[in-house]
């Protein structure tokens, strides 16, 4: 599949044929609640999901997978909140926790996004983990099925 971009660039974006239909969907819902919100017009060069439980990480993770990407084409960055003197321990063990749960190797983190703040009250404590794909043909394709998801939908009646 080609796409054009105004600056006449053409990139290529090879997915999958066959993908299974609940996991396209739920991964589909899962970037409409927790994925990039920007306008399509200054759309980003990424695909970009962030959240706090590894259970909905790892369905966004295998969702990619399921298009054709593979986990070490992403970055993954750890996102906290919490106090100066905590800081470095919660860097180690957020960052360790997300590592086991998706399994992914630490040169694929990035440098982690810290708000320092004395009295946080951090609703997970492991932070979020935020996913980076650089794709955007993938994003504009993601935000068009989210957008026409009705026509995805079966048109039995409930």
């Amino acid at each position: 599949m080609n796409f054009h971009f105004k600056d006449n660039q053409e990139k290529n974006l090879i997915l999958n044929r066959f993908v299974n239909k609940g996991l396209f969907m739920f991964g589909l819902g899962l970037f409409a609640g927790e994925g990039t919100k920007v306008p399509l017009t200054t759309g980003p060069n990424f695909v970009e999901f962030i959240n706090s439980d590894p259970i909905f990480i790892n369905s966004f993770l295998l969702f990619l997978e399921d298009l054709g990407f593979k986990r070490e084409q992403c970055r993954f960055r750890v996102q906290l909140s919490c106090s100066q003197d905590e800081l470095e321990k919660m860097i180690k063990s957020s960052t360790n926790f997300w590592r086991k749960r998706t399994r992914i190797h630490l040169k694929n983190f990035t440098k982690p996004n810290i708000r320092i703040r004395e009295n946080s009250k951090q609703r997970s404590k492991h932070g979020c983990l935020c996913i980076r794909l650089l794709c955007k043909p993938l994003w504009r394709l993601l935000v068009y099925w989210i957008k026409n998801s009705n026509t995805l939908i079966s048109e039995r009646k409930i």
